[in-house]
Parts: structure tokens; sequence; C-alpha cells
């Protein structure tokens, strides 16, 4: 990618359907889809197909027994040790662990529920940074965490009352102590959580307008600095980018556009900010003394010019012989006007020649044959 930084490829592989996720493995070679539908694919770097997960049968009602979602993927996430393994959220109430090689079904399953016992849609999920816990998030506002190699029937931690009931909590972002927890609640709200005592939350930034159920939040490289984006209503003023630190004190915001911030992603290698707006523009933030890599390189890098190819310039239109006026035979627009210029012509269409004489030439040939041979008698 050079200064214009326009993209080499552009691909549609969920036809028509909303983005929830697209993250990248931890090895970097492969890219996680989860669309608006109940299929999650699983990308190369080129943008082809590896695998696809199978649709599960909608009218079971248990759905451990089904193969798959049945209804709308809201989140997914790879395994940040294990290549191969990466969980999804939806709609139907569960959460599934798959393998990239054993797509025909999954092979665990969490079914999540409220604190009456009822099943709750889940919203997002995402694995701690070791990889030894999982946390996902209900449409009942509550945040329910497992450990990653089971059991699986009950969460052993749980917080029914983490955000405000049917208000879809956008994220959920694990520190890299393994115990901390970051949360971007559809209340407006961002919480502090420590799973240790889980009861209450640490501390609470509020007045952060989420009008997405994807707005998400971040920890920085060093985890001692935190940042999420707002939303805003059109014509309504600018959205923000805005920092806190571990204790959600806000250290500074950044006007970004008009348009609302949804995604917000700190690359803690690159150490530079990623933001994804709702009118379909990415903003990068970098450092010129902190940041490594990344934007820094493609800015850097100027335009690639191409004037020359084979010492012929590009402006030069090049023509073949056969595809000048003179030489293109005209396209009959019917099969009948083509038959009919056939015929014209006498060498496409010879016609037959006519008979001489009363019966023909044939028979004049017999006849002749015939009276030599009496004239010899």
């Amino acid at each position: 990618m050079d200064e214009t930084l326009k993209s080499f490829r552009t691909i549609s592989p969920c036809e028509n359907h909303q983005i929830k996720a697209l993250p990248f493995s931890p090895s970097g070679d492969a890219i996680l889809l989860a669309s608006g539908n109940a299929q999650v694919k699983v990308l190369d770097r080129e943008g082809h197909m590896i695998a696809e997960s199978p649709w599960g049968y909608r009218y079971i009602s248990d759905m451990a027994h089904t193969t798959g979602h049945v209804a709308m993927i809201n989140c997914a996430g790879w395994h940040p040790r294990e290549k191969d393994v990466f969980i999804t959220c939806s709609n139907d109430c569960s959460l599934r662990i798959w393998d990239v090689y054993r797509m025909k079904k999954h092979y665990q399953i969490m079914k999540p529920k409220d604190k009456h016992g009822r099943k709750t849609a889940v919203t997002t999920c995402c694995y701690s940074r070791d990889g030894k816990l999982i946390g996902a998030a209900g449409a009942d506002g509550s945040i329910q965490i497992w450990n990653s190699n089971g059991p699986y029937a009950r969460p052993p931690y749980c917080q029914s009352d983490a955000h405000g009931n049917g208000s879809e909590t956008s994220c959920l972002c694990f520190a890299a102590d393994g115990h901390t927890l970051l949360s971007r609640g559809g209340d407006d709200t961002m919480k502090l959580w420590d799973i240790r005592n889980f009861k209450k939350c640490i501390n609470v930034a509020g007045d952060l307008e989420n009008l997405f159920p994807m707005t998400t939040c971040a920890f920085s490289p060093d985890d001692q600095v935190v940042a999420t984006g707002t939303s805003v209503r059109k014509g309504k003023g600018t959205s923000k980018l805005v920092f806190f630190d571990r204790s959600l004190n806000k250290l500074r915001e950044v006007s970004v556009s008009d348009a609302s911030v949804i995604s917000c992603l700190w690359h803690p290698k690159l150490n530079q900010i990623f933001l994804g707006s709702a009118s379909g523009v990415i903003k990068g933030y970098y450092s010129d003394t902190h940041s490594a890599k990344g934007l820094k390189l493609c800015i850097a890098k100027p335009k690639k010019r191409r004037n020359l190819v084979y010492g012929v310039p590009d402006q030069v239109q090049i023509i073949t012989p056969h595809a000048l006026p003179m030489f293109q035979e005209d396209k009959p627009r019917s099969l009948k006007r083509k038959r009919e210029k056939e015929r014209a012509d006498p060498m496409l269409s010879k016609k037959p020649e006519a008979p001489i004489g009363k019966h023909g030439r044939t028979l004049n040939k017999i006849i002749k044959l015939c009276n030599s041979i009496f004239n010899c008698f």
C-alpha cells in the first residue's frame, strides 16, 4: 500500500449482509468473517474461502443438537494461542467453539441464561489474552465468563446487572493481567471490572453515547490507557475518540467527524489507532515517535508511476488491424437476413446446373448410348 491508501482487492463474500466482525488470526494467515446471517466464513489473506460453518436446523429447540447457528451471528473472535480455534455468538442464545479443519459441527457449545433461568441472546464475546477465559454479554445486560477448557454448563463468573436490560452490550475487552475486564454498554456507559470481585464494577465512565450494537473499546499496548468512540445523531455535532486512564478518568478527546465512530482498534505492536465510522470512512492515528511501521510505511511510500511498459507509453492506443472498420464484417441482425445474404453470394451458395433438353442431361446420354448399341447390329 502506498500513500494513496487504496485497497488492492475488493470482494463481496457475504452478498448484502452486514459484516459484524472481521478479525485476523493470531498468525495473520486467515480472516474470520461474521456477517448478518447464521454462517461464519474463514478466508485466506487473498480473500478466498477456506471453510464455512453449516446452517443449523432451526426447528430444534435445544441448540446443543444443531450443527450450527440458526440466527444472526453478532460477534466472532480467534483463540489467542491456538490459530485454528475461534468462537462465535448469535441471537439463537448460544456461543459455539469451532475448529477450522472440523467445520461440519461445533465441538463445544455454551447456552447463557438470564437471572430468571431463561435463554438470552448473546451480543458480543471474546477470549482473554492468555486464552483461558471466554467472556460473553447477553441482551439482558449480563456478563458471563467461562473457563475455556470447561465445564460449560454454568459460568463460574456472572454479573446479571452489568448494563441496562435490553441495551445490547457492544464490546468486551480483557486486559493483559487476565482478570481486568472492560465493557462498553448500550446504556451510554463504559465499565471496568475485576472478575475476582465481580459483584461491583471498579469504575464507570458515563455520557458516552452509543447508538450501534457494535461500538467497541480497546486497551493501549501497555494497558494503561483505554479508548472508545462515541456516536452522534445526524446534524447534531461531531463524534469523538475519548481516552481514559485505568481509573476511567478522562484524559483527552479528539473530534473525528460528523458520523458516529463504531469500531476502535488499538494495535498492540504498531501502536496505532484505527477507527471505523458509520459513513464508511476509516481513519488511522499514529505517533512519529511511539508508532512503528504500519501507516508510517504507507505515507513514506510514493504513488507508483507507470510511464512505460516495455518501451510503450501508457497513453498510446494500440489498434489491431482486424479491429479497424474496413476489416470488420457486418453481422446480420437475424437468421433470415443471413440466409438471404448467403443465397446472393455465388461462392457460398452454388445453384445446381439446370437440365438440358426435355428430359434432362442424364436421359439424353442414356438414349444416345442405346442408339449406338443398336447401330452396331
